[in-house]
Parts: C-alpha cells; sequence; structure tokens
C-alpha cells in the first residue's frame, strides 16, 4: 500500500526495507533481495546480522566485546520514531517506550526533539557516556557501525543533523554482515 502510495502521489519519501538474517532464515535472504528489489519504489533493500535490541533481546553469535570502539549511535541524530499512540521514542530499538520524551499528539515534534531529555541524550552520547541513557547501556546495535577515529566522532555527530537529505546518495543495494 505505501509503495503504491508513493507511486501514485510521485512522493520522494525514502523507503527501506531490511531484512534481518539469523540461523534459522539466513535461505531466505536471496529471495528477499529478489522480491524487493524488483519492487518499483523501495529505494533501498538492506540485509543485517540480528542485533540485542538495546539488550532487550538475546543474539545467537554475540560480538565480542569491543567497547574500546564505541561511538555515538547514528540514530541519535538522523530519525525519530512514534509509536501508534503518539508516544515518541528516542530509538527504534526502544520498542516497548521505556525511554520516551514525549508525545506528538500533545507537543510539538520540534519542542521534544530539542527539549531537554534528548537533548541530554544527545550530550550523554557526545561525551560517550552512554549508561546515563538506560536503554544505550546495553545496546549492541553500534556494534555493526562504521568506526571512525575518536576526534573526527564529534564532528561527525553534529554532521548526523545535515544526513536527512543525504539518503538518496546511500546504495541501493547493501549487505551489513557485521
Amino acid at each position: 500500500m505505501l509503495l503504491r502510495k508513493k507511486t501514485e502521489m510521485g512522493s520522494s519519501i525514502f523507503i527501506q526495507v531490511q531484512f534481518i538474517a539469523t540461523p534459522e532464515n539466513r535461505s531466505k535472504v536471496e529471495l528477499f533481495e529478489s522480491h524487493w528489489l524488483a519492487e518499483p519504489g523501495v529505494d533501498q533493500v538492506v540485509i543485517r546480522h540480528e542485533r540485542t535490541h538495546a539488550g532487550q533481546t538475546v543474539r545467537h553469535d554475540q560480538y565480542q566485546n569491543r567497547e574500546e570502539l564505541r561511538q555515538p549511535c547514528r540514530y541519535r541524530w538522523e530519525s525519530v520514531v512514534i509509536m501508534q499512540d503518539g508516544t515518541v521514542v528516542p530509538c527504534c530499538k526502544d520498542f516497548d517506550a521505556k525511554a520516551p520524551p514525549g508525545n506528538a499528539f500533545e507537543q510539538d515534534l520540534g519542542e521534544i526533539w530539542n527539549g531537554d531529555v534528548v537533548q541530554s541524550m544527545h550530550r550523554s552520547h557526545i561525551d560517550t557516556n552512554y549508561d546515563a541513557v538506560s536503554l544505550c547501556a546495553n545496546c549492541s546495535g553500534w556494534q555493526g557501525e562504521p568506526v571512525f577515529p575518536a576526534k573526527e566522532t564529534e564532528e561527525r555527530v553534529r554532521g548526523f543533523a545535515q544526513l536527512k537529505n543525504s539518503f538518496r546518495d546511500e546504495p541501493r543495494h547493501m549487505k551489513v554482515w557485521e
């Protein structure tokens, strides 16, 4: 339905579909890829390993500890997630709304995004104080992200706000086998 509406309306909304590969479904990766790459309106197909969703689930083949390489999470800056009841959550991994900074039905999104709660979360990431945000403390999602030298991290984080319009430059198909 979303793809059809995008085409009908001539919308430029960016649509990415993802497949989370697990030991149980790896045999379906090629079928998923071929289906979605042929679908008009899909801008990007991404294949990923499973993750722990901020420590809320168990992963079959946990990453070895690489805490010294951890950097601010890009999702803190490049996305806003709104639940069906309007609850705004700081991350797509907060599926139980454990750390909601506001409600889009009751507040302006700009007020929430620029408010003290979200800004404090951003600052904790810039300061590499991930334990300050309980949701982030046990997250392993960062382990699949590119690693940058520490001196470039804050500059990179500041650039996240400008990324929203650059998604079209990403490859249409990516496999992220962390």
